[in-house]
């Protein structure tokens, strides 16, 4: 370009034999074929969860949904339109424990336009409470302390932070739970939850072109409830590509100013192309690859496991992070005291 950067989209000409251009091909393969090794990983991961997970067990598929803005048929000239922030939760449980799932499908609905951890945090407190201590405690009565498996996408904003490690860390005691928390390495987790999400938020446009005005993010939950407990009344139905069949739907309104965000000073960890493992009090041993991680062992099974890499025995008498890089040696840093599992695969 005549300013000398090079703008994106900008087509450079290069100079080069036909064995430079497939060298770089190859090149480009090998990271295509890792991030989808890695990404058919985690996809077999989240299947085999849901096929084996038992009495006493939580799954829960999460995730936001791009905001809805409440915006007129006709607009005046520098009119603003009141926003409304949607995050879906798809939460399955086997209470009978004879491998028949139920579902139950959460949104919550607010104006608060930051869509982050604290929002994340504190919507899936008020899940787990609901299934812990509250009206939901019989589905996870098979096991003293319950296990919530989270599958979310790997968006830094929401997820892959601080303080949402701090959160899941301190969840069996805050909580009375251990969470297990699965990002999508390479690519968004495209499951129900984002159809319904997305379904719901065509409706709401769609009701609204047809003449009924939904004006704030108030008359947005009136609306979902309506249309939930239709759906609810008729079998929990949505559509022929949702694959789970909805038994009971939670529209949760939550005030502009409710989620709480607290100020919490924690040291972060230098570093973004590695592999992190953030670990409880209970865990003995760490075995790192460059694959997967022994993070856990339940009656001698290990939850999570990699092939090739450096083992080392951990003194637990609290947390620690044991960090490994490509090359299989890892250093371990100390940490919080607090049991919790989080699991983050980053390339």
């Amino acid at each position: 370009m005549e300013d000398g950067k090079v703008h994106k989209k900008q087509q450079i000409p290069q100079a080069g034999t036909l064995d430079d251009l497939w060298k770089e091909f190859v090149e480009h393969s090998k990271k295509y074929i890792h991030h989808h090794e890695l990404a058919k990983w985690q996809r077999q991961a989240h299947n085999m969860c849901l096929a084996t997970f038992g009495k006493g067990e939580l799954l829960v598929e999460t995730d936001f949904i791009e905001k809805y803005k409440h915006e007129a048929g006709a607009v005046l000239t520098c009119a603003t339109a009141p926003s409304t922030t949607m995050m879906v939760a798809l939460v399955h449980h086997s209470p009978d424990d004879d491998g028949r799932h139920e579902t139950d499908a959460w949104v919550f609905v607010s104006s608060d336009p930051n869509h982050d951890f604290d929002f994340h945090i504190y919507a899936m407190d008020i899940i787990l409470r609901y299934y812990i201590t509250g009206d939901g405690r019989a589905d996870t009565a098979g096991t003293p302390v319950p296990t919530v498996h989270i599958f979310t996408d790997g968006c830094a904003k929401q997820y892959k932070g601080k303080r949402n490690f701090y959160a899941v860390a301190k969840s069996l005691h805050r909580l009375g739970v251990v969470l297990i928390h699965n990002f999508a390495v390479t690519s968004h987790f495209k499951s129900a939850d984002d159809g319904i999400g997305g379904l719901l938020k065509a409706l709401s446009r769609e009701t609204e072109e047809r003449g009924q005005r939904i004006r704030n993010t108030q008359a947005a939950a009136d609306f979902l409830q309506v249309y939930a407990e239709a759906k609810e009344d008729g079998g929990g139905h949505f559509s022929s590509w949702s694959p789970y069949r909805i038994k009971r739907f939670h529209i949760k309104l939550l005030g502009h100013r409710e989620i709480p965000r607290p100020f919490v000073d924690l040291t972060g960890i230098s570093g973004s192309s590695k592999l992190y493992q953030f670990m409880g009090a209970e865990v003995q041993e760490v075995e790192s690859s460059g694959v997967g991680v022994e993070v856990q062992t339940e009656n001698g099974i290990p939850l999570v496991g990699g092939e090739r890499g450096c083992s080392e025995p951990a003194e637990m008498a609290g947390g620690r992070i044991n960090r490994s890089d490509a090359s299989g040696c890892h250093e371990a840093i100390q940490a919080t005291r607090s049991p919790g599992v989080v699991l983050l695969l980053e390339v």
